[in-house]
């Protein structure tokens, strides 16, 4: 289609591609069309670069004017909060902090889905905001993430709770881990980390009030577009 689009006018194609590695190949697939191809991901820009394609690094981003504290005092409150799809290496980790209170949303959870400002408050109302990439836990050899940070990253940090996350490569692209971000990168991490946050309120209101800032001054999806347009430009 862009082939037979491309000499009716002088314009630039570019495939802002928002998913991870086990897409990779379909990505491959159709970034030969494109004049550039963005990806949140850098072991999939090595992979686009490898066959000698325009490929640039774009993070995923936040949307301030939703994602922002919303506490709500009325609101059933627990200490961790996880929201996202479940799967069986996500119902692990879970499962191993289930006695620290946790609150889990999202499709196959017993309590449903959580959308819109309900997804907010339940993050705005924690202690902790977790954060469990697709996959945590696979053997490497799999190779169905990689290296990017996900767009929940992002988000938590604009709604201004401290967030446990996953170790990803990337996420020290775009926040400092331990001042910004808390990561983990195993199970009993995982439970010392929790642990760690929970009993102290000062390091906690610190982390969350640095990644907030850091993500309204650098990581909105302003940002993302504007440096898009930069780069495709050139």
């Amino acid at each position: 289609l862009i082939d037979r689009l491309r000499p009716t006018g002088p314009a630039r194609w570019v495939n802002w591609f928002p998913d991870g590695p086990h897409l990779l190949e379909l990505s491959l697939r159709i970034g030969g069309a494109y004049d550039r191809s963005f990806l949140f991901d850098t072991s999939m820009v090595d992979r686009h670069r490898r066959l000698g394609r325009a490929a640039d690094y774009l993070a995923e981003g936040c949307e301030p004017e939703y994602h922002r504290p919303l506490r709500d005092p009325s609101r059933p409150r627990h200490r961790i909060v996880f929201v996202g799809s479940q799967e069986p290496l996500r119902a692990r980790a879970v499962a191993e902090i289930a006695d620290l209170g946790v609150g889990a949303w999202g499709p196959g959870w017993p309590a449903g889905p959580l959308y819109g400002d309900e997804f907010v408050r339940a993050f705005s109302n924690a202690d902790v905001a977790l954060n469990v990439h697709q996959f945590f836990g696979e053997p490497p050899a799999e190779g169905r993430y990689g290296t990017g940070a996900n767009r929940r990253v992002f988000e938590l940090a604009a709604i201004g709770t401290a967030q446990l996350s996953d170790a990803k490569a990337d996420i020290a692209r775009n926040f400092t881990p331990e001042r910004e971000i808390v990561l983990f990168g195993s199970l009993p991490e995982l439970r010392e980390k929790a642990e760690w946050l929970l009993a102290r309120p000062a390091e906690r209101e610190a982390i969350a009030g640095r990644a907030r800032a850091r993500a309204l001054a650098e990581h909105t999806w302003r940002h993302r577009l504007e440096t898009l347009l930069e780069m495709a430009l050139r």
